[in-house]
């Protein structure tokens, strides 16, 4: 993660509070009271939301700044963990229901994909799920900017990587994860006057 660039979006306040679609989506799939982990919260407006609706949220992300107004405003509502996502899965065993990841998965690098996966596999409970939202090779802005590794450019300041559906599923299919959802299509992240082919993940651990 571009941490410095994070640090500054969030001082700025340039992030959205209203609950993602994608967080809205999931919640008709989590029982209330259960663990989920909100991987790379950033401002923390999912973690709120789920908070609101009754899950018990950890809310982790290794950017201080963009936490800030979660541990000031809900102090003991909402477990709030500074560190950087794929190394806190990997301190745990079966500790959560659940584990959600809305466009963060594309911010960490290739070879750390395949790390989080299997952080991810040992953190969750048997029966737990792993929901995935993150930015695709079908994206519009897939190819604009520089070049500075596979499926990854430089671009309005900072790195973004696509992921390639096909390669995401396989590296769940090798930790075991069972795919029951795969769908990459426009509808899902519209922002502004935007709509992107985004890819939606549900995976769970049997």
């Amino acid at each position: 993660m571009d941490k410095t660039y994070w640090n500054t979006f969030y001082a700025e306040n340039k992030a959205i509070n209203a609950p993602s679609l994608f967080a809205r989506w999931i919640l008709e799939r989590v029982e209330k009271g259960k663990k989920i982990v909100d991987m790379g919260c950033g401002n923390g407006r999912d973690s709120i939301f789920f908070m609101e609706n009754g899950m018990k949220v950890y809310a982790v992300d290794a950017s201080d700044v963009a936490t800030e107004h979660i541990t000031r405003s809900y102090p003991g509502k909402i477990h709030v963990e500074n560190k950087d996502f794929v190394n806190y899965l990997g301190e745990m065993k079966e500790e959560f229901d659940y584990l959600y990841s809305r466009f963060t998965i594309h911010a960490i690098r290739e070879e750390e994909q395949k790390i989080c996966i299997q952080n991810a596999y040992r953190a969750i409970k048997p029966g737990g799920e792993f929901f995935i939202e993150v930015r695709c090779t079908k994206d519009e802005l897939f190819g604009k900017g520089t070049l500075v590794a596979k499926n990854t450019y430089f671009y309005n300041g900072h790195n973004r990587r696509f992921v390639e559906k096909e390669e995401l599923l396989s590296d769940l299919r090798e930790q075991n994860f069972i795919i029951e959802y795969a769908e990459e299509k426009t509808g899902f992240a519209p922002f502004e006057d935007t709509d992107p082919v985004v890819l939606r993940v549900i995976a769970a651990k049997k």
